[in-house]
Protein backbone atom coordinates (compact mmCIF):
# COMPACT_ATOMS: atom_id res chain seq x y z
CA UNK A 1 0.00 0.00 0.00
CA UNK A 2 1.45 3.34 -1.00
CA UNK A 3 0.61 6.29 1.25
CA UNK A 4 0.61 9.81 -0.13
CA UNK A 5 1.21 12.92 1.91
CA UNK A 6 -1.95 13.87 3.79
CA UNK A 7 -3.67 10.44 3.48
CA UNK A 8 -5.37 9.07 6.58
CA UNK A 9 -3.59 6.01 7.93
CA UNK A 10 -4.68 3.52 10.61
CA UNK A 11 -1.89 2.25 12.90
CA UNK A 12 -2.76 -0.17 15.73
CA UNK A 13 -6.27 1.15 15.95
CA UNK A 14 -5.17 4.81 15.89
CA UNK A 15 -6.10 7.03 13.01
CA UNK A 16 -3.63 9.65 11.92
CA UNK A 17 -2.55 11.40 8.76
CA UNK A 18 0.69 10.53 6.99
CA UNK A 19 2.00 14.05 7.60
CA UNK A 20 2.12 13.25 11.34
CA UNK A 21 4.36 10.23 10.65
CA UNK A 22 7.06 12.27 8.97
CA UNK A 23 9.46 13.91 11.39
CA UNK A 24 9.85 17.64 11.01
CA UNK A 25 13.14 19.12 9.94
CA UNK A 26 13.50 20.54 13.46
CA UNK A 27 13.03 17.09 15.03
CA UNK A 28 15.66 15.58 12.73
CA UNK A 29 18.15 18.39 13.47
CA UNK A 30 17.61 18.11 17.22
CA UNK A 31 18.06 14.35 16.98
CA UNK A 32 21.32 14.80 15.08
CA UNK A 33 22.58 17.29 17.66
CA UNK A 34 21.69 15.09 20.61
CA UNK A 35 22.89 11.79 19.13
CA UNK A 36 26.51 12.19 20.31
CA UNK A 37 25.28 13.02 23.82
CA UNK A 38 22.97 10.02 23.84
CA UNK A 39 25.72 7.74 22.58
CA UNK A 40 28.08 9.04 25.29
CA UNK A 41 25.48 8.51 27.99
CA UNK A 42 24.90 4.93 26.95
CA UNK A 43 28.58 4.00 27.01
CA UNK A 44 29.07 1.07 29.28
CA UNK A 45 31.50 1.18 32.18
CA UNK A 46 34.58 -1.02 32.18
CA UNK A 47 33.82 -4.59 33.17
CA UNK A 48 37.32 -5.17 34.54
CA UNK A 49 37.29 -6.92 37.88
CA UNK A 50 39.46 -5.88 40.83
CA UNK A 51 42.19 -8.41 40.06
CA UNK A 52 42.44 -7.29 36.42
CA UNK A 53 42.59 -3.68 37.57
CA UNK A 54 45.30 -4.44 40.17
CA UNK A 55 47.39 -6.38 37.68
CA UNK A 56 47.08 -3.70 35.00
CA UNK A 57 47.95 -1.03 37.57
CA UNK A 58 51.06 -2.99 38.60
CA UNK A 59 52.00 -3.48 34.95
CA UNK A 60 51.89 0.21 34.04
CA UNK A 61 53.73 1.02 37.29
CA UNK A 62 56.45 -1.45 36.26
CA UNK A 63 56.71 0.09 32.79
CA UNK A 64 57.02 3.64 34.19
CA UNK A 65 57.99 3.52 37.88
CA UNK A 66 58.10 6.61 40.06
CA UNK A 67 61.28 8.67 40.29
CA UNK A 68 61.24 12.48 40.46
CA UNK A 69 57.99 12.19 38.51
CA UNK A 70 54.99 10.07 39.44
CA UNK A 71 54.63 6.50 38.17
CA UNK A 72 52.22 5.73 35.36
CA UNK A 73 49.90 4.17 37.95
CA UNK A 74 50.01 7.34 40.09
CA UNK A 75 48.79 9.34 37.10
CA UNK A 76 46.02 6.78 36.48
CA UNK A 77 47.26 5.45 33.15
CA UNK A 78 45.73 2.02 33.86
CA UNK A 79 42.32 3.67 34.21
CA UNK A 80 42.82 5.60 30.97
CA UNK A 81 43.72 2.36 29.18
CA UNK A 82 40.61 0.66 30.54
CA UNK A 83 38.50 3.61 29.34
CA UNK A 84 40.12 3.39 25.88
CA UNK A 85 39.42 -0.32 25.79
CA UNK A 86 35.69 0.33 25.81
CA UNK A 87 35.92 1.84 22.33
CA UNK A 88 38.40 -0.59 20.75
CA UNK A 89 37.12 -3.96 19.62
CA UNK A 90 38.55 -6.87 21.67
CA UNK A 91 40.88 -4.62 23.69
CA UNK A 92 38.97 -5.23 26.91
CA UNK A 93 39.14 -8.99 26.30
CA UNK A 94 42.86 -8.77 25.55
CA UNK A 95 43.41 -6.90 28.83
CA UNK A 96 41.46 -9.53 30.79
CA UNK A 97 43.32 -12.43 29.17
CA UNK A 98 46.70 -10.67 29.23
CA UNK A 99 46.48 -9.79 32.92
CA UNK A 100 45.39 -13.37 33.65
CA UNK A 101 48.50 -14.55 31.79
CA UNK A 102 50.68 -12.26 33.91
CA UNK A 103 49.11 -13.63 37.09
CA UNK A 104 49.71 -17.23 35.93
CA UNK A 105 53.30 -16.41 34.98
CA UNK A 106 53.76 -14.89 38.44
CA UNK A 107 52.41 -18.07 40.07
CA UNK A 108 49.76 -16.04 41.84
CA UNK A 109 49.42 -12.29 41.74
CA UNK A 110 51.59 -10.19 39.45
CA UNK A 111 50.64 -7.14 41.53
CA UNK A 112 52.13 -8.68 44.68
CA UNK A 113 55.55 -9.31 43.13
CA UNK A 114 58.57 -7.15 43.86
CA UNK A 115 59.65 -4.84 41.02
CA UNK A 116 62.57 -7.06 39.84
CA UNK A 117 60.23 -10.07 39.66
CA UNK A 118 57.62 -8.04 37.76
CA UNK A 119 60.34 -7.05 35.29
CA UNK A 120 61.24 -10.72 34.77
CA UNK A 121 57.59 -11.64 34.09
CA UNK A 122 57.23 -8.75 31.62
CA UNK A 123 60.47 -9.77 29.89
CA UNK A 124 59.01 -13.26 29.52
CA UNK A 125 55.87 -11.76 27.95
CA UNK A 126 57.89 -9.67 25.49
CA UNK A 127 59.99 -12.69 24.53
CA UNK A 128 57.00 -14.87 23.59
CA UNK A 129 56.50 -15.68 19.90
CA UNK A 130 55.25 -12.81 17.70
CA UNK A 131 51.47 -12.48 17.58
CA UNK A 132 51.05 -14.56 20.75
CA UNK A 133 48.72 -13.15 23.41
CA UNK A 134 51.45 -12.30 25.95
CA UNK A 135 53.67 -10.59 23.37
CA UNK A 136 50.86 -8.61 21.72
CA UNK A 137 49.35 -7.68 25.09
CA UNK A 138 52.64 -6.53 26.62
CA UNK A 139 53.59 -4.53 23.52
CA UNK A 140 50.19 -2.83 23.25
CA UNK A 141 50.03 -1.93 26.95
CA UNK A 142 53.62 -0.64 26.88
CA UNK A 143 52.93 1.53 23.83
CA UNK A 144 49.67 2.91 25.24
CA UNK A 145 51.24 3.47 28.66
CA UNK A 146 54.13 5.48 27.23
CA UNK A 147 51.89 7.47 24.90
CA UNK A 148 49.42 8.37 27.64
CA UNK A 149 52.13 9.00 30.25
CA UNK A 150 54.22 11.41 28.21
CA UNK A 151 51.10 13.20 27.06
CA UNK A 152 50.32 14.06 30.69
CA UNK A 153 51.74 17.33 32.07
CA UNK A 154 52.69 15.65 35.35
CA UNK A 155 55.40 13.67 33.51
CA UNK A 156 57.06 16.70 31.94
CA UNK A 157 59.18 17.99 34.84
CA UNK A 158 61.19 14.76 34.78
CA UNK A 159 61.89 15.35 31.10
CA UNK A 160 63.04 18.91 31.56
CA UNK A 161 60.26 20.34 29.39
CA UNK A 162 57.50 22.74 30.30
CA UNK A 163 55.25 22.34 27.28
CA UNK A 164 54.37 19.77 24.63
CA UNK A 165 57.16 19.08 22.17
CA UNK A 166 54.83 19.81 19.26
CA UNK A 167 54.26 22.25 17.63
CA UNK A 168 57.24 24.22 18.97
CA UNK A 169 59.84 21.44 19.00
CA UNK A 170 62.93 21.93 21.12
CA UNK A 171 63.68 25.66 21.08
CA UNK A 172 67.07 25.14 22.74
CA UNK A 173 68.21 22.39 20.33
CA UNK A 174 71.39 24.24 19.47
CA UNK A 175 72.58 24.40 23.12
CA UNK A 176 74.65 21.75 24.87
CA UNK A 177 72.64 19.35 27.02
CA UNK A 178 72.82 19.98 30.74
Amino acid sequence: MRVKYGDTVKLDGLRTTSENLRPSRRAVNIGMLLAPIWIGVTSRPSTADARTNDTLRAMVETIVPADETPSAADIGIHQQIQAMALDIQNYELMIAEGTAWLDRAANGSFANLALPDRNRVLEAAFSQPPQSLPQVFATRIRNDTLTLYYRDRRAWPGLGIASPIQPDGYPDHDEKPV
